[in-house]
């Protein structure tokens, strides 16, 4: 993830070894990505399957219920994890298109 990530690249600059033990991520709740077998296009293929890895509407609509609570949703951000957390199902059209953006 982006933490073990920067950490990573922080101690090689500094010529250190990582010693900071970083907790295994958890799973995400729903692992396997199907896309639509009516999907017309490898565009919508694509954005199908970044909306089930990362829903922006969800930030949005609770952004609009509340606009106040900005800072507090900014800072209690929920758990995301990367697209290599996931995997396409079998039958999934445009499977070798998405499979460029790094999904499994």
């Amino acid at each position: 993830n982006g933490t073990v990530m920067t950490i990573n690249t922080l101690c090689r600059h500094i010529h250190r070894a990582n010693k900071h033990a970083i907790p295994e991520l958890p799973a995400p709740e729903f692992p396997e990505i199907k896309i639509s077998p009516d999907c017309p296009s490898e565009e919508e293929a694509a954005c199908e399957m970044f909306r089930h890895i990362y829903n922006i509407f969800r930030d949005v609509e609770n952004l609009r219920m509340d606009p106040t609570q900005f800072e507090k949703l900014r800072g209690d951000y929920w758990m995301r994890r990367e697209i290599v957390a996931y995997s396409l199902s079998a039958d999934s059209p445009f499977k070798e298109y998405l499979k460029k953006f790094g999904i499994n």
